[in-house]
């Protein structure tokens, strides 16, 4: 037997619009951080992919060359070295939040450059990353090519791999060295 005002359950019917008006405020609450959420992982994820293709070239027929070194300079003033030495006329200049870079093409359209560092963290190393259309270079143009920029910048210049660990954060296998000779 039923008392009055008493469901099937016992909940009295007052109960049952404060639970569904509860359910939706934190579907709806929940909701809205679900998508916050994401928006921020894509945000994140994208701008990763981007830092990573600052180091990596997935041109068709292309072969890069990485070259590294340590340097207080500031990025536009190695640039003017490196472009004077190798005769590049016009350049991109462009930054995020953590990383800064200056990209170029050669007259003849074959190489591409990227010179790129952390801002204002002179102990991570400037890299040079130049992506050769075509086959690869020769060895030739690897021993011209470092003994130029070690020139230019009057620094040792290493060479070799550099490898994409997580975040802002490569490592950088050293296959060789260019000394400079002043």
């Amino acid at each position: 037997m039923r008392r009055e005002g008493e469901t099937n359950g016992g909940w009295t019917i007052p109960f049952i619009p404060i639970i569904l008006v509860t359910m939706i405020a934190l579907t709806f609450l929940f909701g809205w951080i679900v998508i916050i959420l994401s928006v921020a992982s894509f945000l994140l994820i994208t701008a990763g992919v981007f830092v990573y293709d600052l180091f990596t070239d997935k041109s068709e027929g292309s072969a890069a060359l990485s070259f590294w070194f340590h340097s207080e300079q500031e990025l536009s003033e190695l640039w003017e070295l490196i472009a004077a030495e190798l005769k590049i006329e016009s350049e991109s200049h462009d930054h995020e939040n953590v990383w800064e870079w200056i990209s170029a093409e050669s007259k003849s359209g074959m190489y591409r450059y990227n010179i790129s560092r952390k801002h204002n963290d002179y102990s991570f190393p400037v890299q040079i990353k130049v992506s050769c259309l075509g086959s690869p270079p020769s060895s030739g143009k690897l021993e011209k090519l470092g003994r130029q920029l070690a020139e230019a910048l009057k620094a040792d210049i290493k060479y070799g791999s550099v490898k994409y660990l997580k975040g802002n954060d490569y490592e950088f296998k050293e296959e060789g060295q260019f000394v400079y000779n002043s």
